[in-house]
């Protein structure tokens, strides 16, 4: 596996270099190799983060249930493609056995996607609930 680095936030739609963040090595725990280096964002780099995502909340509430679920399955059938890749990130930074890597981490979060996809219609429904 190749060392990740990830040296800047993605935030309001554009990936935004912090020069207050700091960062840490991710190690894989079986071998005790680099395989990568994430950023701690700072204080006001995740203040930012929190207003853009307040202030994109009215435009995503309105956005159509089936534009919602079309995306929702977008980023099941990308999980999917990327399932072996994504279960080797895994095993390499916590040291899970690849199987269950694969089912229970992986599998459990296309799981997780796919059935809000599958429940939003309902979820979207006019109704009473209770009495």
């Amino acid at each position: 596996m190749s060392h990740v680095q990830h040296g800047s936030s993605f935030v309001d739609g554009s990936w935004i270099e912090d020069p207050s963040a700091s960062s840490m090595l991710v190690i894989n725990p079986a071998t005790e190799q680099v395989i990568g280096e994430v950023e701690f964002a700072s204080t006001e780099l995740a203040d930012r983060a929190v207003r853009a995502a307040h202030a994109a909340l009215p435009g995503w509430s309105a956005t159509d249930p089936q534009e919602r679920i079309r995306l929702l399955r977008a980023v099941v059938a990308t999980m999917r493609e990327r399932q072996d890749e994504l279960t080797e990130i895994i095993v390499a930074e916590v040291g899970m056995a690849r199987t269950l890597a694969y089912f229970q981490q992986v599998g459990e979060a296309i799981n997780a996607f796919e059935d809000a996809a599958d429940y939003l219609p309902e979820a979207l429904a006019p109704g009473q609930i209770g009495n």
